[in-house]
């Protein structure tokens, strides 16, 4: 819905911090939006009231498998429909085929190449979901893929190679800076 009002909490478990997003209806009903349905009891009748409930499901849970976890939950804040977006359960698999097509890329690789990283990236305000960071012992490279880019698989395929190809560019660019640095200097000698 258009007029629909969207909360973020940092849920803390132990260790652990992770965002959960709520909604609220027009009709000021609310209930959790992503990723931890299973501990919710439905709607509530204020975001606080959902928040309180969600906290208490969760805790609860911890107490009764005694692992002496503690939960909590911080106060909500507004936040963008697009941010809520970004964290919907079905982006995560478009990530995971991307990250799988990247593996099966680099492992056709004569040189040992890492993917270095896998970056969410949190800004409402871009239009990139993901950042995937490639290396090897010569350099590092990164590109950033929206939710229609990772949706479209043989043009995700495209910009994944692209970015091995940008890679091995650097890797050749430095090995002939280093024949060159090393002709120079016996050509001196």
């Amino acid at each position: 819905m258009a007029n629909e009002r969207y909360f973020r909490v940092d849920v803390t478990e132990g260790g652990r911090t992770s965002p959960a997003y709520f909604y609220e209806t027009t009709g000021g009903l609310a209930d959790l939006q992503y990723g931890w349905m299973n501990h919710s009891s439905g709607m509530s009748k204020s975001v606080e009231d959902a928040v309180r409930d969600f906290r208490e499901t969760l805790q609860s849970r911890h107490d009764a498998a005694g692992d002496r976890v503690v939960v909590s939950v911080s106060s909500p804040h507004e936040v963008t429909r697009d941010e809520v977006d970004r964290h919907n359960p079905s982006y995560r698999a478009l990530v995971e085929r991307a990250r799988a097509i990247l593996d099966e890329e680099t492992k056709k690789s004569v040189y040992p190449v890492e993917i270095v990283g896998l970056e969410w990236i949190d800004d409402p305000n871009s239009p990139a979901l993901v950042r995937f960071r490639l290396s090897d012992e010569l350099g590092e490279v990164a590109a950033e893929f929206t939710p229609q880019e990772l949706r479209d698989e043989s043009s995700l395929r495209r910009r994944l190679r692209r970015l091995y190809d940008e890679l091995l560019d650097k890797r050749l660019e430095r090995f002939l800076e280093r024949n060159l640095e090393s002709i120079r200097e016996h050509g001196r000698n």
